[in-house]
């Protein structure tokens, strides 16, 4: 049963969640094509209002493969959203000294620059064979010989993130964290004006 259920979750975190209907027994054809645009077919830049109104229409269907529900909404900040007994948090960018006055303008918009999705503990080499048939071997490595840190990819347009944590003499994930390339770099040019810098405190001392 344990093993049913650690397979189910591999699954929805790499596939499913994903919104794509991938075998995962079947490795990616094309490893050049392989990148992170987004997440969860949502693609980083998307407004914050879309995105909401995108899991407003999920927990309207009647039918669904995986019941969605949305935990918390802060407005044009944050979105937690559950599915298949999984969390996953959606952040949203917008940069308070904007320098267009245009309000339709793309950076007077929060837009969607980094996802996170968390889980009960689940073995560390599992989830990352799954993500190596994904998106190819890791770029980086900050795992210590204690088992902790993190597994990292660098693809064109986004990072990807395997956290790494000690458990009972073994290495464990619970959490996946992924990043915009482009909007990262946004806010490493606007710092000062951005409110969530400490969240991504752990991510800028692994990322290149």
């Amino acid at each position: 049963m344990k093993n049913t259920i650690v397979s189910a979750i591999i699954f929805s975190l790499v596939f499913s969640a994903f919104g794509q209907a991938t075998d995962p027994n079947t490795v990616d054809p094309q490893p050049a094509s392989r990148d992170i645009p987004g997440f969860d077919g949502i693609s980083w830049g998307t407004r914050y209002a879309d995105v909401k109104q995108r899991f407003i229409d999920l927990m309207g269907q009647a039918q669904t493969e995986q019941r969605v529900e949305i935990i918390s909404d802060t407005p044009d900040r944050e979105i937690l959203v559950q599915r298949a007994g999984i969390l996953y948090k959606y952040s949203f960018y917008k940069n308070p000294a904007p320098r267009s006055e245009d309000p339709n303008a793309e950076e007077n918009n929060p837009r969607f620059f980094y996802a996170e999705s968390a889980f009960p503990l689940v073995p560390s080499e599992d989830i990352y064979s799954k993500l190596v048939e994904k998106y190819g071997e890791r770029t980086a490595s900050s795992r210590n010989k204690d088992n902790r840190g993190a597994y990292i990819w660098t693809l064109p347009t986004g990072y990807l993130v395997q956290w790494i944590e000690p458990y009972e003499k073994g290495s464990y994930t619970r959490r996946l964290s992924y990043l915009s390339k482009k909007i990262r770099e946004e806010i490493n040019t606007d710092i000062k004006y951005y409110q969530y810098k400490k969240e991504l405190a752990a991510l800028e001392a692994i990322l290149p």
